[in-house]
């Protein structure tokens, strides 16, 4: 299945998965992705919760 007959040297085998020393860049990207939608999802409920209380405050009156 995975052509190795035996794993008593670690140092003769590749790398076990793709992209390969892509991991900083991909978690660079992920954090700015995160925090672009945390920003968005922060100014999506501020302008909702500002759209409840304007319409709680008129009709209270």
């Amino acid at each position: 299945m995975t052509g190795l007959e035996s794993f008593a040297n670690p140092t003769t085998i590749g790398p076990m998965y793709p992209f390969v020393g892509s991991e900083g860049f991909l978690t660079i990207v992920l954090v700015a992705a995160w925090l672009i939608w945390q920003i968005w999802q922060i100014g999506s409920e501020s302008r909702e919760m500002a759209e409840q209380s304007r319409k709680a405050r008129e009709n209270r009156k």
